[in-house]
């Protein structure tokens, strides 16, 4: 007998509840076995820092108890939410929490498996990390159930079941409206770990226990999550643009080449961001001490002629797209490109002038990478915006 969907909601409802119950009861004996100083033992041979981190946790699994409790008995919280999923403001606040977990979760994962290895370097580094490592495990096991509880997704429309794969996607992808902005949020939040850092890596009282995170999030690190995450946006740009493309070449519809070579540069580009393949580029000949006396990094002019290149190879391609694209793929250009080659250009200069690495550099560096995420993540929106206007597909 197939279950309604109210009644498979409310089991997926119980099964996240007792999901994050036994996520909470995890981090909780996690934090009980991690070896501690005889001399903080304060009652029960813990100190006064591991009670308090105890605490919040008990709370917690007493919360998902009774949650278990009272959607066991009555389902109530069940309707509530499968009414939810029926509203459509609600139903965003849904999709945007759910794509907000999508991201964190594989950060999370990231860092804890990057942060343990700084447990047996050194006590400070171990005392720091013991204490974050377990909140972040759970912050990311919570996310990771809330995508379980909300994918796979309660379809209700008639013509579901008949739609092609390429149907499917661009509903997917319509549903994911706020997606641009969540990534503007974190893209926020990297930008002000970077300043974070630099007050770390500056104050000797809090060097040395938090040196990991100043490495981490400064955003002119290589292999580091934020280099990870810029890289993600250009790759989700390339991934709209391959989706884009797919439908044209389907259709065989005019421009459908362009498309698909946009989307084969923003997976390059993708890939050059986390592994700085652009720094190894530089023009040779009789030009090039000219070019290296205005260019400190000697890459910038190899971008330009690729830029050039990529201007009158596309000028076409933009001159046929709806005035609503041209305008929006414009702006999104204009933004990045201002942080890809114009703050690069003057960090380069600053750089020749000064060499060094101080304050005002790291300041730049933060315009150059936050306008450079911006840039890419109008453009998602701006694609998004595109398949949402000119594909005609279902709201």
């Amino acid at each position: 007998m197939t279950q309604s969907p109210t009644a498979h909601v409310k089991k997926r409802l119980h099964l996240f509840s007792l999901f994050a119950f036994l996520a909470t009861l995890l981090v909780f004996i996690w934090l009980l076995v991690i070896p501690g100083s005889a001399k903080n033992d304060w009652i029960l041979g813990l100190s006064k820092i591991r009670l308090a981190m105890l605490a919040p946790l008990i709370g917690l699994s007493l919360f998902w108890l009774w949650v278990i409790f009272q959607n066991q008995r009555n389902y109530r919280l069940g309707e509530q939410f499968f009414r939810m999923q029926q509203d459509k403001k609600s139903k965003w606040v849904l999709q945007s929490l759910a794509d907000l977990c999508a991201l964190l979760v594989p950060m999370g994962a990231y860092l804890l498996v990057k942060w343990n290895f700084f447990i047996d370097t050194g006590f400070d580094f171990q005392t720091v990390v013991q204490r974050i490592n377990p909140y972040l495990l759970l912050v990311t096991l919570y996310c990771l159930g809330f995508l379980l509880l909300y994918y796979p997704r309660l379809e209700t429309d008639s013509d579901t079941a008949s739609a092609s794969v390429p149907e499917h996607i661009q509903r997917e992808l319509i549903r994911h409206k706020s997606f641009p902005l969540i990534l503007a949020g974190l893209a926020i939040c990297f930008i002000a770990a970077h300043f974070l850092s630099w007050r770390f890596q500056m104050d000797e009282d809090l060097k040395w226990s938090l040196l990991f995170f100043a490495q981490e999030f400064n955003l002119d690190n290589e292999n580091v999550l934020s280099a990870y995450f810029s890289g993600f946006i250009l790759f989700s740009a390339g991934c709209l643009l391959a989706v884009i493309a797919a439908d044209r070449l389907v259709r065989r519809q005019p421009m459908r080449v362009q498309w698909s070579l946009l989307a084969l540069i923003f997976f390059y580009l993708s890939a050059d961001e986390v592994l700085g393949l652009h720094e190894n580029l530089s023009l040779s000949g009789s030009g090039a001490t000219v070019i290296n006396q205005l260019f400190y990094f000697k890459w910038v002019p190899v971008a330009i002629l690729f830029l050039t290149g990529f201007a009158l190879f596309f000028i076409r391609f933009f001159l046929q797209l709806p005035n609503r694209s041209k305008i929006l793929f414009a702006l999104s250009g204009v933004i990045y490109l201002s942080g890809v080659l114009g703050v690069e250009i003057i960090a380069g200069r600053y750089m020749a002038t000064y060499n060094e690495w101080g304050y005002e550099y790291w300041k730049l560096t933060a315009l150059e990478e936050g306008l450079e995420m911006f840039g890419a993540i109008f453009f998602n929106y701006s694609l998004l915006d595109y398949i949402r206007h000119n594909d005609h597909s279902p709201e």
